[in-house]
């Protein structure tokens, strides 16, 4: 998409006319927008920039859709590729073989890894039968810095601008 790119130059080109539009409109927006409008194409850059990210969103979305999906179809090839294995497991039982060599590989019988069986409480167990994951709390860090506590390595910037998009209905 060359939009981005467009609408940088043309912004660039134009901020002396919007200027002047704007002194001219004053407090008006839509005087200010037609008028910028008739004397320019920045306003179509501009929207052709805006239906990209619309597009982009809905790009994203659709993605994640797919990915759980694709994650709800990985986990059903999981289960099927288990309950093969079992049946090749109890297959090898049956005919009394702890190996059974085929064109596709060897197959072999062993004794699994014990498991563990029961319902688990974490808060039941001591510190050393859980693990503790450690992370950072942006809240709290920004909380501390806002009132003043020194933090090595960090700071609080203004945050830059954002944009704001209200679609049209």
């Amino acid at each position: 998409m060359t939009a981005p790119v467009d609408l940088k130059t043309r912004g660039r080109e134009i901020a002396g006319l919007a200027a002047q539009v704007r002194a001219l409109a004053g407090d008006d927006d839509d005087a200010f927008a037609d008028t910028l409008d008739g004397e320019t194409d920045v306003l179509s850059a501009a929207s052709a920039v805006l239906r990209g990210v619309f597009e982009a969103d809905a790009h994203a979305v659709a993605c994640r859709a797919l990915a759980a999906s694709y994650m709800e179809r990985a986990r059903g090839l999981e289960l099927r590729e288990e309950r093969l294995r079992v049946a090749l497991v109890n297959f090898l039982s049956e005919i009394g073989e702890k190996n059974l060599r085929l064109p596709e590989g060897t197959i072999s019988r062993r004794p699994a890894s014990r498991l563990v069986v029961g319902q688990i409480n974490p808060d039941a167990l001591p510190d050393s039968l859980v693990r503790i994951k450690r992370e950072p709390s942006l809240t709290a860090i920004k909380e501390a810095l806002a009132a003043g506590t020194e933090l090595p390595g960090l700071s609080l910037s203004n945050g830059g601008e954002t944009l704001s998009i209200r679609r049209a209905r």
